[in-house]
């Protein structure tokens, strides 16, 4: 570890020591958790198993009945102090756990917390998070029992939503893009890309993730229909335009707007829907 390094930890052991001197934690009951969830995403399963009573803490773009909760920041940006003073007995990442920053495992283990990172990037990650958050929350008796069927549930509807297949989308090949500054393609292991290839279309994009576009990769790719995918209303660019306008018979454009496409977790079957609907012919806007 460097010397910047080093002192950077001194000075958050100090800061989070100071924290518990000026008051007092009792320590985290096993009986009933105390979370303190960095992710949207994460919340919101959270809330749908019906534990967001446990909740004590939150990021600032999580979305909490009264919004009330103390915020302890995110990855990016650790609010330290207000972490401390939560006392959580679980803190929630949406993270792989191979990448979790040093200084929050650190923490976590000097505190006693229990650190639980879901990377939440293909639908798979999704609905093993759901299976996986009430044991991982040593949730007891009744609270188990609950959040289990609710997840259960949760997977077994979006399972459906995935399985309804369309003669009309059969072998489509889709063009998955997010727009922006540069265009973002959407690849293989995604939930929007496991979703296109569930519902018997083909993504045609066969990198791993996510990536920016260029102009001329987009052009050049072969696809019956691109999607444009975004949480918000989009506008095409006019290059894009131009060049289907160029083509005898160009791919069609769809669009999906729904406010849950940037927040993997409890929205997807509703992009699920979506997706289909789109991908038929049949067209809507998701909410």
């Amino acid at each position: 570890m460097s010397i910047f390094g080093r002192s950077h930890l001194v000075l958050l052991l100090m800061l989070v020591t100071s924290c518990s001197h000026e008051q007092p934690a009792s320590p985290p009951t096993k009986d009933a958790p105390r979370i303190a969830c960095m992710s949207p995403a994460l919340t919101a399963m959270l809330l749908e198993l019906g534990v967001g009573d446990h909740l004590v803490g939150r990021s600032s773009f999580c979305r909490v009945p009264g919004d009330d909760l103390p915020v302890v920041g995110d990855l990016l940006e650790v609010n330290w102090e207000s972490l401390v003073r939560t006392n959580p007995s679980h803190v929630i990442v949406q993270a792989s756990p191979d990448l979790l920053r040093g200084d929050v495992v650190h923490v976590a283990q000097s505190r006693g917390w229990t650190l639980l990172a879901y990377p939440l990037a293909d639908a798979s990650d999704i609905t093993l998070a759901m299976e996986s958050l009430p044991r991982d929350l040593d949730l007891r008796g009744d609270d188990h029992a609950s959040a289990s069927a609710s997840a259960a549930a949760f997977n077994s509807r979006l399972e459906e939503e995935m399985s309804i297949r369309e003669p009309a989308i059969s072998g489509n090949r889709v063009l998955l893009l997010t727009p922006g500054p540069q265009m973002l393609g959407w690849g293989s292991e995604t939930y929007l890309g496991d979703m296109v290839e569930a519902l018997g279309a083909v993504n045609v994009l066969s990198f791993e993730g996510w990536r920016p576009m260029a102009p001329e990769q987009i052009v050049r790719t072969d696809v019956d229909c691109i999607v444009l995918a975004s949480s918000l209303p989009v506008d095409p660019p006019q290059w894009l335009m131009d060049h289907l306008e160029s083509m005898e018979e160009g791919p069609r454009i769809e669009y999906l707007v729904h406010d849950g496409l940037l927040l993997p977790s409890t929205r997807l079957p509703e992009l699920a829907a979506a997706m289909r609907d789109i991908l038929s012919g049949r067209k809507g806007e998701g909410s």
